[in-house]
């Protein structure tokens, strides 16, 4: 549990916070779906955290952080929430950690009238807040099924209608690995419910680069499209354009895409309220040919 400072404004269930730590001597962030209910009477959050293999954080906040040990909080994000007018008919779709988000919203939401859960993970022992789960199965709450992806394999959706047979009916909120999610938005799409489906994304998508670019950002994986031959921040500067797109955080953030078919993109920044550059934005990812790097939502 974390003992929030003054300046912390709460939370909405579902949402998650960046964590800093200092580990040898190096502050790392990281950030971890808040797993806890807004109205704790002590006023503190909780988050869970899986210590991995070379996980330099999660493994700094299992194995060596003791209690009373200051940490960094941001403010909470995200909006892989609940709507203020609850759904008469929810589907929560999650596999692995994915299922972080969905416990905080459980356990915010107790009125919630008719909630189907599918959970993926390897062993039934793999499963995260199994016991929780199966109390809240126990009394009514939810209507769980578990697939062990060690025995069954992983989850077809094409059985999703023998698991759920009322899913296109429901309002949908999904959360696990890539893959999982793409296969779930695809499926949607197919059978013309894609409005029906939110989903949170731990690894976010790309910049790319070219006549068009599009910046995918946030856990929730949304998309701003920007024209790479629009200068909608002020023309050609040096043979590259550059395009300003506003964060729904504010950020300004600022892209420079290469002049027809020119070089790879240089990362964008955002930029502070004197519009200088700072630090890349914590919720961008940026491809240059290789792998992903910077930060990742709920990395080790």
């Amino acid at each position: 549990m974390i003992r929030p400072g003054r300046d912390w404004r709460g939370h909405t269930a579902g949402q998650y916070v960046r964590i800093g730590v200092d580990v040898d001597g190096v502050r790392l962030w990281r950030a971890y779906s808040l797993t806890s209910p807004t109205d704790r009477q002590d006023g503190r959050i909780t988050v869970t955290v899986k210590a991995v293999a070379d996980g330099r954080v999660s493994g700094h906040l299992v194995h060596r952080t003791a209690p009373g040990t200051l940490v960094r909080l941001e403010q909470p994000a995200g909006d892989f929430v609940l709507p203020p007018a609850r759904p008469a008919k929810v589907l929560f779709l999650t596999a692995g950690s994915g299922i972080t988000p969905v416990m905080g919203m459980l356990r915010e939401h107790a009125a919630l009238d008719d909630v189907v859960m599918v959970h993926s993970a390897p062993r039934p022992q793999d499963v995260i807040f199994r016991a929780e789960l199966h109390e809240l199965a126990g009394a009514g709450r939810l209507r769980l099924t578990e697939v062990h992806t060690g025995t069954d394999g992983r989850l077809d959706l094409a059985r999703l209608g023998d698991l759920v047979p009322d899913w296109a009916e429901r309002e949908t909120w999904a959360c696990g690995p890539m893959g999982l999610l793409d296969a779930v938005e695809r499926h949607w799409s197919e059978h013309g419910v894609r409005e029906r489906l939110r989903t949170e994304r731990f690894r976010p998508g790309t910049v790319v680069a070219g006549d068009g670019g599009s910046v995918t950002f946030g856990a929730t994986g949304r998309t701003v499209e920007a024209d790479a031959r629009d200068a909608a921040a002020g023309g050609r500067r040096g043979g590259r354009s550059a395009d300003a797109l506003r964060l729904p955080d504010g950020h300004l953030l600022r892209l420079r895409h290469a002049a027809e078919g020119g070089r790879r993109p240089r990362p964008a920044h955002r930029r502070d309220h004197r519009g200088r550059a700072g630090r890349p934005h914590p919720d961008l990812r940026v491809r240059r040919g290789g792998p992903v790097r910077d930060r990742t939502v709920g990395a080790p």
